[in-house]
């Protein structure tokens, strides 16, 4: 095939839009990829709803422990350098910060603060041992 031809049969290729037919076909499939990963993407899963119900929870969690910092260690204003050190809960505070000293290492700088911060996580962790072991004992009736 001379040079010609060749240019001849390039020309005869492109559609009224200027695109090769190499190039349309080309496109036609970048678009049922997409389309397949959108029909992925959209369909709802069991994962996505387990993910779901796992986020309420952390969220309701995360709610009761921000209403403890406010109400009862009157500190609210750590509750966002709790979160940056994935403390979420009363019970990630119970089991992470086993000592005073955690919570300068966390972020808490003033001595006050990390005092009056480590005797409520005392307080509370004395509460629930209370409950826990009351739940335990074996009923009287």
């Amino acid at each position: 095939m001379d040079e010609s031809e060749s240019k001849s049969q390039s020309q005869s290729q492109m559609n009224t839009s200027g695109e090769s037919k190499d190039d349309k076909d080309e496109e036609d499939s970048e678009e049922e990829e997409n389309k397949g990963q959108d029909d992925v993407a959209s369909s709802p899963s069991s994962d996505t709803s387990s993910d779901n119900v796992q986020k309420n929870g952390q969220k309701e969690d995360e709610m009761e422990f921000k209403k403890w910092l406010n109400d009862e260690v009157g500190l609210a204003q750590y509750f966002d350098l709790f979160i940056e050190n994935e403390i979420h809960s009363l019970d990630d505070i119970m089991e992470y910060i086993e000592e005073k000293n955690h919570l300068g290492e966390i972020g808490i700088k003033p001595f006050a603060h990390k005092a009056k911060m480590w005797k409520n996580i005392v307080k509370l962790r004395e509460m629930r041992e209370s409950v826990t072991i009351n739940n335990d004992e074996p009923s009287q009736f």
